[in-house]
């Protein structure tokens, strides 16, 4: 509930604060005293537009502070951003150049969490304000508040499953469309990929086998002059060397020291050794071969073609035609799981149907409880020939609702039709159907403060002394605050503000003070008469004695 206000630089208010109850708290005064300007500041405090004209002071800044206790039911998010506990405390103010600035548990917040967070805390209505329960995309959440919440339950789990189900299937069957849209390009670029047998490993070296081959001529000629040098030639290194060698081995014992030299000779004649078999082995092992060469120049064009459409390297390739043939696998397996998955969807759309039908029985029944409640109240709030019924209408599929949407209907008129809910003209009869649905559906409506703006206008006498009686009744489970001009409803009030005004050099200002005992009893009767007179007095005396306990 909200349990102060303060106000500053706003019109005729220049600083007020306004400390309110649970139960009834009912402010009246004067026209033009201000009453209206508290809404104003309300609405303020709740994110609505301004206009900079409602200044009081344009060189001050407008400022309002609302302190609400009791949020446990506001949005676990937004509580956990805010650090909210049991008590809020929202603040906005705007300078005289319009910079607007809002806190909300003294942290700057934008205009748009102050609108979500005051969606929890307050609903104002007005004469002329569509308000939540005449909005029509609400009236079945209201009405499911009355419902069997099993039935609601049975089908929440339900439709879940459901639309799981479809969902899947919606995408095996786009899948199963796009691969059989693209099935025959996968067919050929499974081919063209296929028909290289590509491998890593070995064309990662095409380059080096192509740079080998373009040089084979020059290559074997430098070779065979090398075999020719080491081994073949009349006179060779390995003949040499062996010479060499053997003249050193006879006369070891006369020079010990030539022993090294020797065998220096036999390691030089093994590495020539050694050297001749790697030379003979590319000497023998090469042809010059043009075929050949044609050939890994081809493939290496034809490996830069796959680079350019399916990867940035070979095996990205190969993993790209590994997908595209698990796609046309799938595809030909597709069919089945379609047709699988297609009975599931059956099956569960089947059980959501009949769920639903529970669902939506027990909501009219409880449809018709609620018209009958709702039309003794307003009986009882002299609109004895009002009809109320609630118009239920089929969608054309399943949704989270059920395929069902609810909207209220009334007629306050004998001989009359309902009609929508939002077609009520009268300023009277909105503020006494308000007054009904909000006693019906006080339980089911988590919001727990009700600003009522002199939607008593309009009415008077048995009219009045009834909305008063339910305007009491309504603050036993909400917070109520309501801005009238009847003493019937005034004299009801667990907490009664009084506003009044006074010019002071040449400026108006506002004055609110909580009245008690004789100050409450003189503002009723001057509500009563005009003036403070005593057959006015012995009234207001009588009013506030029997004011509903």
């Amino acid at each position: 509930m909200l349990t102060y206000l303060g106000v500053r630089n706003l019109t005729v208010i220049e600083k007020a604060g306004l400390e309110f109850g649970p139960g009834l708290n009912v402010i009246t005064g004067e026209t033009g005293a201000g009453k209206s300007v508290l809404v104003g500041a309300l609405k303020f405090l709740t994110g609505e537009r301004f206009s900079r004209a409602v200044l009081r002071d344009p060189e001050k800044k407008l400022a309002v502070e609302g302190i609400f206790a009791g949020t446990e039911h506001i949005d676990g998010e937004l509580r956990e951003q805010y650090e909210i506990d049991d008590e809020l405390i929202l603040s906005r103010e705007s300078d005289e150049a319009g910079r607007s600035r809002v806190f909300i548990n003294g942290r700057a917040a934008p205009v748009t969490k102050l609108r979500e967070a005051s969606e929890y805390l307050i609903d104002i209505h007005g004469q002329h304000e569509n308000q939540f329960l005449f909005n029509p995309a609400k009236h079945l959440d209201f009405l499911d508040f009355f419902v069997d919440q099993s039935l609601k339950e049975n089908y929440r789990l339900s439709y879940a499953a459901y639309r799981e189900k479809a969902a899947e299937l919606a995408s095996l069957k786009k899948r199963a469309e796009e691969t059989a849209r693209l099935k025959e390009m996968y067919e050929f670029q499974l081919e063209e990929i296929s028909s290289l047998n590509i491998d890593p490993e070995k064309d990662g070296r095409i380059d080096e086998q192509i740079e080998f081959l373009s040089h084979i001529e020059k290559i074997r000629e430098a070779t065979a002059q090398c075999l020719n040098l080491l081994k073949e030639g009349e006179i060779s290194a390995a003949d040499l060397v062996g010479r060499a060698e053997r003249s050193l081995s006879g006369i070891f014992g006369l020079a010990p020291e030539l022993a090294k030299a020797a065998e220096n000779l036999a390691a030089a004649s093994s590495y020539i050794n050694d050297a001749v078999s790697y030379i003979e082995s590319v000497f023998e092992g090469q042809e010059s071969s043009p075929d050949e060469l044609n050939a890994l120049i081809d493939r290496k064009y034809k490996l830069q073609n796959l680079l350019k459409k399916y990867g940035s390297g070979l095996r990205e390739v190969l993993a790209y035609k590994e997908g595209i043939a698990e796609s046309l696998e799938s595809a030909a397996l597709g069919g089945e799981r379609i047709s699988a998955v297609e009975r599931e969807a059956a099956g569960l759309e089947k059980k959501a149907l009949e769920d639903a039908l529970k669902l939506n029985e027990g909501r009219k029944k409880a449809a018709f409880g609620i018209s009958e409640r709702v039309c003794q109240i307003l009986k009882e709030l002299e609109l004895p020939s009002s009809r109320f019924l609630v118009k239920f209408t089929d969608g054309e599929s399943l949704d989270r609702s059920g395929g069902i949407s609810a909207e209220f209907y009334i007629s306050t008129n004998a001989g009359f039709e309902p009609g929508p809910l939002s077609s009520v003209a009268s300023g009277g009869e909105i503020s006494r159907v308000m007054l009904a649905l909000k006693e019906v559906f006080a339980e089911a409506d988590s919001i727990g403060t009700l600003l009522f703006d002199e939607i008593d206008t309009g009415i008077s006498g048995r009219a009045a002394k009834s909305v008063a009686e339910k305007l009491k009744k309504l603050s036993r489970t909400k917070q109520i605050i309501v801005i009238t001009h009847l003493p019937v409803v005034a004299a009801q009030g667990d907490i009664h503000f009084h506003i009044s005004k006074s010019d002071s050099g040449g400026l108006s200002r506002t004055d609110i003070l909580k009245l008690e005992n004789k100050t409450r009893e003189n503002v009723i009767a001057t509500m009563i008469a005009g003036e403070v007179t005593e057959p006015a007095l012995l009234q207001a005396r009588e009013l506030l004695k029997g004011a509903v306990g």
